[in-house]
């Protein structure tokens, strides 16, 4: 039951953000690939004022290819969020349509302490026939169903 809340708050938390473990890496490998593609920069306006245009051309392709990384990786950074939205939208509509249907949810707290008053009030001694005639009924009540459901069909 806890575990159900605690997941759901995270999904809650993930449709507001989009946060993930995936959306972590790619911001660090945009971080470190701007810092490296920002470096090969300035080392290629370095080589340029000093020497000119061999080592310019080759420092330029470098830093080029570290900020295609660095766009490659934002542009899967912001999939990455909007996949994590989508997919917490989904569970999180899963997990209320199933509230919904599931009636009475015996494990649910306030269900137990309710059982443990009824329990303390009446006593063991009083629960347990109690207990047994409401077991009896529910399975006769079963088979009765049960029959009944086959005499209906329909022969072919």
């Amino acid at each position: 039951m806890i575990k159900g809340l605690i997941n759901e708050q995270l999904l809650k938390l993930r449709l507001k953000t989009g946060f993930s473990s995936a959306i972590v890496i790619f911001a660090i490998v945009t971080w470190i690939s701007t810092v490296i593609a920002v470096v090969f920069f300035l080392i290629a306006a370095f080589v340029w004022l000093s020497q000119r245009y061999d080592s310019v051309t080759a420092a330029l392709i470098i830093a080029g290819i570290f900020l295609a990384l660095a766009i490659i990786s934002l542009l899967a950074l912001v999939l990455t969020r909007g996949r994590n939205i989508d997919r917490a939208r989904a569970e999180l509509t899963l997990a209320a349509t199933a509230r919904q249907h599931s009636a009475v949810s015996w494990m649910d707290p306030k269900m137990l302490a309710m059982g443990v008053q009824v329990l303390s009030f009446m006593g063991l001694k009083r629960i347990v026939p109690i207990a047994a005639a409401g077991f009896l009924a529910a399975t006769l009540g079963k088979e009765w169903a049960r029959h009944h459901a086959r005499n209906k069909e329909p022969e072919a």
